[in-house]
């Protein structure tokens, strides 16, 4: 038997194990399962109260001066050094190096 053959057997005999199950839902259905449920419904007609917008106090929009910023802090750098000047100090050694700096 070849990979072609066995595929089809099995094929096959997929086909027919979801058919017998089809055929025997259909076939043991009850009345029972087939009647609908009643279940009690209630139905509340009452209309929503409406709404006076004119009760809503209106909130005057913020301006950039009234709102309260958290400033970041102090920003304090040490000094800004250009790459090129970096490496040069770097090797006349002026800062310690903890890895090596590759040069392009």
């Amino acid at each position: 038997m070849n990979w072609t053959t066995f595929l089809i057997y099995l094929l096959v005999a997929y086909l027919l194990y979801y058919l017998v199950n089809v055929l025997l839902d259909l076939l043991i259905r009850t009345q029972g399962d087939a009647r609908a449920k009643s279940f009690p419904v209630y139905q509340i007609e009452t209309e929503p109260e409406p709404i006076d917008a004119s009760l809503i106090p209106e909130e005057e929009p913020l301006t950039p001066e009234e709102a309260q910023v958290l400033s970041s802090g102090a920003l304090e750098a040490t000094g800004a050094v250009k790459l090129d000047r970096l490496l040069m100090e770097a090797q006349a050694e002026a800062i310690e190096c903890t890895k090596k700096i590759l040069q392009s």
